[in-house]
């Protein structure tokens, strides 16, 4: 049943996410990571994907003038993600991590493992913070230091980082990571 479900973050019936957000696209960011990678049927209210913040019925503006961008290229590359994947299509599900600002679960597979950190608060200034908060997720995910090192990129970085295999391996043709390391 789980893997029917219909997730959603915005409808016709709701306001629409990047309003409910007060406009903070690194929430819309963050929030669209788990929609993408949690397990179900993840589905995109039109124009969400381009930034559309006003009437949940108004028209889909056309023109790509009118479109921010960067947001749709982040959704385009987290729909890949989603659609190539093997632990995002028919892996598991485990909860590593839930604090009060961090959630960590993971999706796996056969063929692959994907851990997703989620930092939704504000990042602590202080480096033994954030130490002690990757320590708690270690301890309580079972991951070694070795593991984490390659998994987890970027702890301080507020949001979502959507692909957590081991450094190195690209695994889709429009990370520009995947392109300057070639």
């Amino acid at each position: 049943i789980t893997r029917q479900q219909f997730n959603l973050l915005g409808s016709h019936d709701t306001t629409r996410i990047l309003a409910s957000l007060n406009g903070d696209k690194a929430l819309l960011r963050l929030a669209v990571g788990l929609l993408m990678t949690y397990p179900g049927v993840p589905s995109v209210y039109y124009g969400d994907e381009v930034g559309l913040a006003g009437d949940n019925r108004a028209c889909m503006p056309w023109e790509p003038t009118a479109w921010d961008s960067d947001l749709r290229a982040y959704y385009r590359t987290l729909i890949h993600l989603r659609r190539n994947s093997p632990a995002l299509l028919r892996g598991g599900f485990q909860v590593l991590f839930a604090g009060e600002h961090l959630l960590a679960f993971l999706r796996d597979a056969e063929e692959e493992q994907i851990v997703v950190v989620a930092q939704r608060g504000p990042v602590q200034s202080s480096e033994s913070h954030r130490e002690a908060q990757w320590r708690a997720l270690h301890h309580q995910s079972g991951l070694n230091q070795h593991e984490s090192s390659e998994l987890f990129q970027n702890p301080a970085h507020q949001g979502f980082s959507r692909d957590w295999r081991p450094a190195g391996q690209c695994h889709d043709d429009v990370s520009p990571e995947c392109h300057d390391a070639n």
